[in-house]
């Protein structure tokens, strides 16, 4: 009788482990979303909405769509990794009217959320590595809310505004580096 049990409980093991594992599974699905987000432009409209009137800067016209197939621009203005570019398909920007390097604000969706850490990992390191032209900015920082990427960089003022208000929209936003 236990040989049998044994037998049925192996046998059980088996069948569970085959239909978990082996296929290829839904790589984009790592990230469990928290929000609905229809794209990166909704993203910084929203946290852009949650500012507080006084901490405001003005922009050109708020959150603007970015194209995501120049990665030039993407390089130029938000010091986007290049060889990252084929994993982002949206892209939105957030920027002071006045100067760049008192508040740049760049969201992108990420297509494999799998590569979300390598992605934010090389971002940090182009940051890190720019030659500013006009002045260094105080401070930078990088944000992730669900498949969306965020980099900030700017005066300190301003990028404490920024976290306040991602925080008001997306109370479950993560740090990636401040």
């Amino acid at each position: 009788m236990k040989q049998i049990l044994s037998l049925a409980l192996i046998l059980v093991l088996a069948l569970s482990l085959v239909a978990c594992g082996g296929g290829e599974g839904d790589a984009e699905s790592t990230v469990t979303k928290k929000y609905d987000i229809a794209d990166s432009t909704a993203l910084l409209s929203a946290v852009w909405d949650k500012f507080a009137e006084e901490g405001k800067f003005p922009t050109a016209d708020g959150a603007t769509s970015f194209v995501v197939d120049d990665a030039e621009a993407l390089q130029s203005v938000f010091s986007f990794p290049s060889d990252y570019v084929a994993d982002i398909d949206n892209a939105a920007s957030l920027m002071h009217a006045m100067m760049q390097n008192n508040f740049t604000a760049g969201a992108f969706h990420v297509k494999d959320t799998a590569k979300m850490g390598e992605l934010t990992a090389a971002l940090q390191k182009s940051l890190e590595e720019t030659q500013w032209i006009c002045g260094m900015p105080d401070k930078f920082a990088i944000y992730t809310v669900d498949d969306y990427v965020v980099s900030v960089y700017g005066l300190k003022d301003n990028l404490d505004n920024f976290a306040a208000a991602l925080k008001a929209a997306y109370p479950e936003f993560t740090t990636v580096c401040d």
